[in-house]
């Protein structure tokens, strides 16, 4: 179990303020990590678009204190942008 003294989610530094729709129009895949038991999702582009509907301008910032591990649904949750994908500046 991560720290106590910090929030459960964390988000890769400059990740959070992405609205969902950028998200998805520069084609990144994002990396769900638990702390708890280690399970990893990766929403895809396309992943992103359906679980983001009628809210695409809200980001993962906004989100964050919702998610929870599919597997273990533990809230200690890491996001993150998957290897090789990158955010335009």
């Amino acid at each position: 179990m991560p720290e106590p003294n910090r929030s459960p989610w964390q988000i890769q530094p400059g990740l959070g303020g992405w609205p969902f729709w950028s998200l998805v129009e520069q084609r990144v895949t994002v990396i769900l990590s638990c702390d708890a038991c280690h399970h990893e999702a990766q929403w895809t582009p396309a992943e992103i678009d359906r679980r983001s509907k009628g809210a695409r301008s809200r980001n993962f910032g906004m989100i964050a204190k919702k998610l929870r591990c599919s597997k273990c649904r533990s809230e200690w949750v890491t996001i993150s942008l998957a290897p090789g994908c990158h955010l335009a500046k």
